[in-house]
């Protein structure tokens, strides 16, 4: 389904820039804010990212049960280890 295929690329998108953000803040001491506008969109940010948290917690739970519940899918080991890589 196209709708899968695009959710992995967006996914694949967002945890580059999370990543991006994890190094810039293990270059420095402080939040690396120039401006009160600057403070109040890390504070949106951070409470939307705490938001898709949540919902991504729902979603692979639901998924998870569904899987477990489904004996039409066949038996499949799913190695994510060399995506894993890519993340870094």
């Amino acid at each position: 389904m196209k709708r899968y295929k695009d959710a992995a690329e967006l996914a694949t998108a967002f945890s580059a820039v999370v990543n991006e953000m994890k190094r810039r803040f293990s270059d420095t001491d402080t939040l690396p804010i120039a401006d009160d506008e600057d403070f109040r969109d890390y504070q949106n940010f951070i409470a939307r990212v705490i938001l898709v948290q949540r919902d991504l917690d729902d979603l692979l739970e639901q998924a998870i049960s569904l899987e477990d519940g489904s004996e039409e899918n066949p038996l499949q080991v799913l190695d994510f280890s060399s995506e894993w890589e890519s993340f870094d």
